[in-house]
């Protein structure tokens, strides 16, 4: 056994939604985004975000059904579409402010 006390190095999230591009898909990124700030705030070293997912993919259980992407695919053109979530993202970046 340890006698020290362990550490973590740090914070680690990902997350995403089914409904990317929709308000609540915006909730979804913002609520854990207003944790890490404070997480920040308060000392915590953060690692990184990952957000799940960047463009549209194939979920093994479900298919293409799901559109997690803040990048829509049309599968049948292969044309990529930012959806609104994705704007709102990009200004999260740019800004380092959720609006």
């Amino acid at each position: 056994m340890r006698k020290e006390k362990v550490h973590p190095s740090g914070v680690n999230l990902k997350n995403g939604s089914a409904q990317s591009g929709t308000m609540s898909t915006m909730k979804v990124i913002g609520t854990p985004m207003e944790l890490l700030g404070l997480s920040l705030y308060f000392g915590k070293r953060v690692r990184g975000y990952f957000h799940w997912s960047l463009t549209d993919n194939l979920e093994w259980h479900h298919g293409f059904r799901p559109r997690f992407g803040l990048i829509y695919i049309n599968y049948t053109t292969q044309q990529r579409i930012p959806k609104l979530s994705a704007q709102w993202f990009k200004e999260l970046i740019r800004t380092g402010r959720i609006v």
